[in-house]
């Protein structure tokens, strides 16, 4: 699916978004990347988008239509982040761990820093669990979905998704945040993923 894609991972791990953004431009630079588009799952969506924001990287060269792509992130931070953080990482072994940033407060101060044409670049897409359950509600995580609003992807709130000024590419119904919930993950959606790999800037 992925055209000359090179993976940046580091799961387990608690970092604040720029921590986590210095990580990925030193690891591009060790790659001897010099234009390239960024795609990011949950957290790596607001670490595009802070590389954009903040640093001189090789996605300020890239040509192409999409700079910046995002799955699952919740923008506006996570109205349960400290609590899911704890549940997923007993879930998933690519858990984020807990992180300020990603609280719904940490997320509003983050915002507030973020230019008008950081976001105008990113392109993000969003998802949610599909009916079904005792009380055809549905749910992706039962131990998440008390704490977190609905609709949501287990982790991602659709309500706290958005990101003012970005391009939303739309919701799917029917698709979990990761491995191990009650729906296939999202990120495994091979026709999402041609879309978001033909788009991409390089």
């Amino acid at each position: 699916v992925w055209d000359d894609a090179v993976f940046f991972e580091d799961p387990k791990q608690s970092r604040s978004h720029d921590d986590f953004a210095k990580l990925v431009v030193q690891f591009a630079e060790d790659e001897g990347l010099t234009s390239y588009g960024l795609l990011g799952h949950s957290q790596g969506g607001f670490v595009a988008v802070h590389i954009f924001n903040y640093y001189w990287s090789g996605v300020d060269a890239a040509k192409g239509e999409r700079k910046l792509q995002s799955l699952g992130t919740p923008y506006q931070g996570n109205s349960g982040a400290g609590f899911w953080a704890e549940v997923l990482d007993s879930l998933d072994e690519n858990g984020c761990g807990s992180q300020e940033d990603l609280t719904r407060d940490g997320a509003q101060m983050w915002l507030s820093g973020i230019a008008s044409h950081a976001a105008e670049n990113m392109y993000y897409y969003t998802t949610q669990y599909d009916k079904g359950g005792l009380f055809g509600k549905g749910y992706c995580n039962k131990l998440t979905n008390a704490v977190l609003s609905s609709p949501n992807d287990g982790v991602t709130e659709n309500a706290y998704a958005d990101l003012e000024g970005g391009n939303f590419q739309g919701n799917t119904v029917g698709q979990c945040h990761i491995d191990g919930m009650n729906w296939p993950a999202s990120y495994l959606d091979v026709e999402r993923n041609k879309e978001m790999n033909a788009a991409a800037a390089r």
